[in-house]
């Protein structure tokens, strides 16, 4: 069987009698994503989409293939809130899907904000097998407090107000959440990756309790908010009266703390509860 020139190399000194694994480079991480990513890709007949994620078809003994497994809701969301995304889907319709795929592989493999995040997983996971990326160093663990991952989770729950039907519903997703409006500062991006992930990473079940959850609160605030049976809330305001709740919901914050558990291994920061 052919593997990468990395993948686990035993280096046997005869003498010694001793097992030693060869640490991989950033570049050997890298030149992997055409392997343990896939690109799909969406058209309109305005727009294009571009969706990637962790490939279901990894090599079965491919060093990498536990931590993407483990971990395609974290990487799918750093893929979504990458530059390489971005810059796809400006390219617009001019390229054909394969050459659009090609293209987003080659842009992130020189995205500065991707690499740091993902290279830090692969970084942790791999320290944990005795080897490392020898010319990567990683970022010091920090301290983050349990009210400040919260406050992070419950902005994936968006409130939207439809004036034609006057009806108000919401989103749920990596793309359209409380952190892709500029205002929002400091961001952490590996610590949404994971939020995001342990609401979808339930098979569901969460996502489906804290919809009717967020149905019913937002329901109750606009009650709270509006005086006049015609008159629209401040959608800000109503938004953050509705994440104020949600971080009240006991099996949100729940959810979460098993979830950051469950990954300490590979995260640059723990949580204080």
């Amino acid at each position: 069987m052919k593997y990468t020139r990395k993948t686990m190399i035993a280096l046997l000194f005869l003498f010694g009698g001793v097992l030693f694994a060869e640490d991989y480079r950033k570049a050997d991480i890298i030149s992997e994503y055409p392997t343990i990513f896939e690109v799909n890709i969406y058209r309109d007949s305005l727009y294009v989409f571009v969706n990637a994620a962790p490939r279901q078809d990894i090599p079965k003994h491919h060093f990498l293939r536990p931590l993407l497994q483990e971990n395609k809701y974290i990487i799918t969301y750093l893929m979504s809130n990458s530059r390489s995304t971005v810059n796809v889907n400006l390219l617009g319709t001019a390229l054909t899907d394969e050459e659009l795929k090609s293209e987003f592989i080659q842009d992130l493999q020189l995205d500065s904000l991707f690499n740091l995040n993902f290279l830090e997983m692969v970084q942790r996971y791999l320290i944990h097998k005795e080897v490392e990326i020898s010319d990567f160093t990683m970022r010091e663990t920090e301290i983050i407090n349990i009210e400040t991952a919260l406050e992070t989770m419950v902005r994936f729950w968006y409130p939207v107000y439809d004036s034609t039907s006057n009806r108000y519903s919401g989103y749920v997703c990596s793309g359209i959440n409380g952190f892709s409006n500029s205002a929002y500062k400091n961001r952490n991006i590996l610590l949404e990756a994971t939020c995001y992930s342990s609401i979808m990473s339930k098979k569901l079940r969460l996502l489906r309790l804290a919809v009717f959850d967020f149905t019913k609160i937002t329901k109750r605030v606009v009650k709270d908010m509006v005086s006049a049976p015609d008159a629209a809330p401040d959608m800000q305001e109503l938004r953050q009266n509705v994440w104020e709740r949600l971080e009240e919901r006991r099996f949100v914050k729940s959810t979460l703390i098993k979830e950051l558990k469950a990954k300490s291994g590979i995260l640059p920061f723990i949580i204080k509860y």
